[in-house]
């Protein structure tokens, strides 16, 4: 048994490492360039050189990508996992600030399609349920959602392309099609 637990310990160093450099990879891989977005989304709002070499800088871009996936790794293990580019905020603050808005079947009573698990969701998220957006791909959701008095948007999928949706402010046959009028 200690020999099986040791070697499953082994294995995990390079698993996690797989994981590491295909999630900073997938990172990476986004279309755009990151400091070019920054500068035009910033107040500057143009695509100036001398404003966005400095950004480069800042940030690590302009370093080699091994470079960089090294920097990254170091603050991960570190628990230091940087900064927005978009907020200027701590990421680790950030997606566990998110924790708290997230709601499980296990936190209510009554599963779908009860209106519990969106009442407790807007609840979380400090809104009336008249002020949220559900978007749902199963009846007993779109149920759950209408009821507990919420905008629905229904999307279909392969699996449910034949059930009744009509509960739904909105039926979509994919999530690209959603109007963006409709947030207002």
């Amino acid at each position: 048994m200690t020999t099986y637990i040791l070697r499953r310990l082994f294995l995990l160093v390079p698993t996690l490492l797989l994981i590491s450099v295909m999630t900073f990879l997938l990172i990476r891989m986004i279309p755009g360039d990151a400091a070019l977005l920054m500068a035009l989304a910033g107040e500057e709002g143009v695509n100036d050189p001398t404003i966005i070499e400095p950004l480069r800088q800042k940030f690590g871009l302009d370093q080699p990508l091994h470079v960089q996936y090294l920097v990254w790794l170091w603050g991960l293990l570190r628990g230091d996992w940087g900064r927005s580019m978009w907020t200027n905020d701590d990421v680790l603050q950030e997606i566990v600030g998110r924790f708290p808005v997230t709601v499980s079947g296990d936190e209510v009573r009554q599963g779908k399609p009860s209106p519990e698990i969106y009442l407790l969701a807007a609840t979380r998220l400090g809104l009336a349920a008249g002020e949220g957006l559900a978007v749902e791909d199963s009846g007993v959701g779109v149920t759950s959602a209408h009821d507990a008095g919420m905008r629905t948007v229904a999307v279909r999928t392969e699996y449910t392309r034949e059930l009744a949706l009509e509960d739904a402010d909105i039926i979509l046959e994919t999530l690209e099609a959603f109007p963006g009028e409709f947030l207002d």
